[in-house]
C-alpha cells in the first residue's frame, strides 16, 4: 500500500475517533454539498432528519460546522439553519473562543462550589464541571488536527 493512502487512511481513523460514525457521515456530507440544511440533506440522500439534525447540532458545538443563514423549507414554509464547513482558520478561532468560554464558565462554578451550598447544588456544579471538561477535551482533540481531511468511508481500505 502506498504512503499516500496510509496516511489518508491514518487520518480518516483517527478523525472517526473523534466524530464517531455517525457524525462523521454527517460532515462528510456537509463538506459535499457546502452550504446546505439538514432537511435538503435529508431528502437528497435518504437519511431520516432526526439522524442529521442531531449531528449537524454537535458539530457545530465543535465548530466544524458554523451556522450560514437560512433558508425557508418549501414543505414547512417554515426557515431552517443553513450550515456550511468552517475553513481552518475559522475552526481554530471558534475553537479557542469556545474553549476560553467553557474554562472560563467552568471556573466560575469551581468557585461556587467554596460557597456554602447544600450538597444536591454541589453535586450538580460537579457534574457541570465534568461535562465542561469533556467539552473541552474534544475541542482540544479538533485543535490538535492540523488538517481535517474529508475523506469518503467507502474509498478507504478496510485491511488498514
Amino acid at each position: 500500500m502506498s504512503t499516500t493512502i496510509q496516511n489518508r487512511n491514518a487520518s480518516y481513523n483517527s478523525l472517526i475517533g473523534i466524530l464517531g460514525r455517525k457524525r462523521n457521515q454527517v460532515f462528510n456530507l456537509f463538506i459535499k454539498e457546502g452550504n446546505a440544511t439538514s432537511c435538503e440533506l435529508s431528502e437528497k440522500y435518504g437519511i431520516p432528519i432526526n439522524q442529521i439534525v442531531g449531528r449537524a447540532t454537535e458539530l457545530n458545538e465543535l465548530c466544524l460546522l458554523t451556522v450560514h443563514g437560512s433558508k425557508k423549507n418549501l414543505t414547512t414554509g417554515f426557515n431552517n439553519a443553513m450550515y456550511r464547513p468552517t475553513t481552518k482558520i475559522e475552526r481554530i478561532d471558534l475553537c479557542i473562543k469556545k474553549r476560553d468560554f467553557l474554562t472560563s464558565k467552568k471556573d466560575s462554578l469551581i468557585n461556587d462550589i467554596t460557597l456554602d451550598l447544600s450538597v444536591y447544588s454541589k453535586i450538580d456544579i460537579t457534574r457541570k464541571v465534568r461535562k465542561i471538561n469533556r467539552q473541552i477535551g474534544k475541542l482540544d482533540a479538533i485543535l490538535s488536527f492540523k488538517n481535517i481531511e474529508v475523506i469518503d468511508p467507502e474509498t478507504v481500505d478496510a485491511n488498514a
